[in-house]
């Protein structure tokens, strides 16, 4: 199926609100035989074809996002000495090192519903702490799409660090034997 046929058909089916359109559709099936079923059959070539055109797309969106803020976040005497354009770089390769600063991006849009956002909180938190525990005298640097979501979600006290971390790979760990060594002062 051609790629613009498949995105119009798409579009057509999900309409306004994908989620009420597949209720309607639910409950439209809920006890009708096969003889009663109305296909559909362009719509799951369409799906098919639009998936494989948007194959890690996640990745062309997290390269083109930094690309595209290079330009704007470098000083003029600032040289790029690495780069992962690629999303999910492990370890200590962050997105952008410099000879001035270590920068990580998150381009993902947070859904409205909080509980909808579990994985992207993780993601974002990780790469905070992460920045944090490196030892560096360059400028540490996180930036987000989505900003005031975050920065709501950084203040919060609805979950701990420890919850939050609890699925990073062992960060969770790293980050308690630190907490551990560093004194920190009493608040009174």
């Amino acid at each position: 199926m051609e790629l613009s046929k498949a995105i119009t058909e798409i579009a057509t089916f999900k309409g306004e609100n994908l989620k009420v359109k597949l209720n309607l559709i639910k409950q439209q099936l809920i006890g009708k035989g096969k003889a009663e079923i109305i296909p559909q059959p362009n719509l799951f070539e369409a799906a098919l074809e639009l998936k494989k055109q948007s194959a890690q797309i996640d990745e062309i969106v997290h390269a083109a996002g930094i690309i595209k803020s290079l330009q704007t976040i470098l000083d003029d005497d600032e040289v790029i000495e690495d780069l992962s354009l690629a999303s999910g770089a492990e370890g200590e390769g962050f997105d952008v090192v410099t000879n001035k600063r270590i920068a990580e991006f998150k381009f993902a849009r947070w859904q409205e519903e909080a509980a909808a956002n579990g994985m992207r909180k993780r993601q974002v938190f990780a790469d905070f702490v992460n920045l944090l525990l490196y030892s560096s005298s360059k400028k540490k640097q996180l930036f987000v799409y989505n900003a005031d979501k975050i920065k709501t979600f950084l203040q919060s006290k609805r979950a701990t660090w420890q919850n939050v971390l609890s699925k990073s790979g062992g960060l969770d760990k790293k980050l308690d034997c630190i907490c551990r060594e560093i004194k920190f002062p009493q608040l009174v």
